[in-house]
């Protein structure tokens, strides 16, 4: 019985190995076995049913050639690996104003197994008659400290805002707390944020207040170039109860495949904020032109 076992150990062990290499054609098929020799003219291969079989080198498919990462800023290591994309086009804005707003918007991010990293920024301006109505700018930066095998994290937020027809010209905030990757494969990426910070406003309106924020991330990846990226983050001012923002932004990317790096974007952004006098909305909509680089 123990002699009948160890044969057995021994036949498996040997048909493991027979399968531990394969070789692709050109034509497509794929011999698996153990490759015994490789040589300029010829791959030889030890298949566990066929033999010995010594496979014409131009008829054995190459690799793949490994993905490079993408390059720095200007031949330097700055933004190496990042993706990064610019944009540019006209919208329409409803609220403040409604007239033609140039609209220009730089996205970088990158992410491995430790961190999600990403950088915004956004800036919007209209005028009528040569008066301005809208001069407006944003730069956000967002941080996810993961753990490995587990779907929880830690997130960090920073951002700056500049308007100059709000009751505030400048406003900055900040918030942390922790999050959960509800669902993560190739179509869906949802993930939820809860945590807490402050916001601080000046030249006009000065005050600091705290607010609880509650996030909601999701983005359906239509192919590996379209994807549709929908953004909410709730903030509510934790010193009276009655008073609330809410971010939505949706976003719809689509690649032109003609052109390396080209694409096409639409989507709206909005503010709404009970604190807001005139309108409680500032709802922008845009159609723009991206390149990745």
């Amino acid at each position: 019985m123990r002699k009948s076992v160890m044969t057995l150990l021994m036949a498996l062990s040997l048909a493991a190995a027979a399968v531990a290499d394969s070789v692709e054609l050109e034509s497509g098929d794929t011999l698996n076995g153990t490759i015994v020799e490789t040589r300029d003219d010829a791959v030889v291969l030890e298949h566990p049913t066929l033999g010995r079989i010594e496979i014409p080198t131009d008829q054995v498919k190459p690799p793949e050639p490994p993905v490079p990462p993408r390059p720095g800023l200007f031949g330097t290591p700055i933004l190496e690996g990042w993706k990064r994309s610019l944009a540019l086009g006209v919208a329409g804005s409803q609220g403040k104003s409604n007239d033609a707003t140039i609209n220009v918007r730089l996205k970088v991010d990158q992410s491995d197994e430790r961190a999600r990293r990403s950088f915004n920024s956004k800036y919007y301006y209209s005028s009528n008659n040569g008066t301005a109505n809208a001069n407006e700018f944003l730069a956000e930066y967002g941080h996810d400290f993961l753990f490995p095998d587990s779907k929880w994290f830690l997130f960090g937020k920073g951002r700056y805002d500049y308007d100059e027809f709000e009751a505030w010209d400048h406003r900055v905030s900040g918030s942390g707390g922790i999050g959960y990757d509800f669902l993560r494969n190739e179509t869906w990426e949802v993930l939820g944020r809860f945590g807490a910070g402050a916001t601080h406003t000046w030249r006009g309106l000065n005050e600091t207040r705290s607010e609880g924020t509650v996030g909601l991330d999701i983005t359906w990846n239509l192919s590996d170039t379209d994807n549709v990226l929908l953004t909410n983050n709730y903030f509510h001012d934790l010193g009276n109860t009655s008073d609330f923002r809410l971010l939505t932004s949706l976003t719809w990317n689509v690649a032109l495949a003609y052109v390396k790096g080209l694409g096409i974007q639409l989507g709206f952004d909005n503010e709404y904020d009970t604190r807001r006098i005139i309108d409680e909305n500032n709802l922008k909509y845009y159609a723009n032109v991206t390149y990745d680089f």
